[in-house]
């Protein structure tokens, strides 16, 4: 290709065009800045075989996810004022919502003229044997909160979900995480709104696939069995270090066809987790004998 008319070429240097970015604004070259290493970081942990010119997984919010508070914080405050100025959003609620984004809880930013509010959730596929484990939901103090999922947590900012499943096996597992190995990740993405701030959220849930060695027993997690239909579930109750004041989350280990089973009843296996959450509430755990019980709806 040949120019048609005579022209200059104007060569820029990267570190000189970002020391104009930083003299004319600092905020600019920081934002500039902190997501390109961001970015380096995301690409430094991906899967370099699954990696092309023409589709990338690192989309803006799991890129954002890995950027310091500072930055996170300047990214944000367009939403937060926007939010400042509705009527409807209380000062309280707002100060607790830029509370989460200081503390890596959460990350805001404006689509399509609405605040939407991301949040990053490990969850843990773990299997041992032919068995696999099961969050029935929480116990706060005398109060059973049925919620069937896979076991997780909200991860924060600058966290990988792998380093994230780590820590969630270590806060459950205490003394059989080194029996626990990590084989990959798969990320899902659903959108509803939240029932603490009324605004649309957008929940990055990052599940990885765990295995427990088989050698670990019943009765070194300290479980309690538990009859349903033609078979067993075991049931064991983990105290949550973050909350404290008594909460625990209730684990079950269960078949992969009564697991599907559990999940094909969609909202009607409330009742039947608050039932097995009930029997742990009332039933003293100990590692020598593993109790039987026997649920009936």
């Amino acid at each position: 290709m040949e120019a048609e008319t005579p022209c200059e070429l104007l060569e820029c240097s990267a570190a000189n065009v970002a020391e104009v970015i930083r003299i004319a604004n600092p905020h600019a070259h920081l934002l500039a800045c902190s997501y390109a290493a961001a970015l380096v970081s995301k690409l430094e942990n991906a899967d370099f075989s699954s990696l092309n010119d023409f589709h990338s997984k690192n989309d803006y919010d799991h890129v954002v996810a890995l950027m310091p508070s500072d930055a996170r914080m300047l990214m944000s405050y367009p939403a937060l004022q926007f939010l400042k100025h509705q009527l409807s959003f209380g000062a309280q609620t707002l100060e607790e919502l830029e509370e989460e984004v200081q503390d890596g809880k959460c990350n805001l930013r404006i689509e399509s003229e609405r605040v939407l509010r991301v949040v990053h959730v490990v969850a843990l596929q773990m299997r041992c044997l032919d068995e696999v484990c099961v969050q029935l939901g929480e116990l706060r103090g005398d109060e059973s909160m049925p919620s069937v999922e896979l076991p997780g947590k909200k991860m924060r900012m600058l966290e990988m979900p792998m380093d994230s499943a780590q820590q969630l096996v270590s806060e459950l597992f205490p003394n059989f995480a080194a029996s626990i190995s990590f084989s990959g990740c798969d990320t899902f993405i659903k959108e509803r709104s939240s029932a603490t701030y009324g605004i649309p959220t957008r929940y990055v849930r990052h599940v990885v696939q765990a295995r427990m060695d088989y050698s670990i027993s019943s009765n070194d997690l300290q479980m309690e069995r538990c009859q349903w239909e033609d078979g067993y579930i075991k049931l064991s109750a983990f105290p949550e270090s973050e909350r404290g004041g008594g909460c625990c989350k209730i684990l079950a280990w269960m078949s992969q066809l009564q697991y599907e089973k559990l999940i094909a009843m969609d909202v009607h296996n409330a009742s039947l987790a608050k039932a097995w959450i009930d029997q742990v509430k009332h039933r003293p755990h100990t590692a020598s004998r593993a109790p039987e019980m026997t649920v009936r709806l």
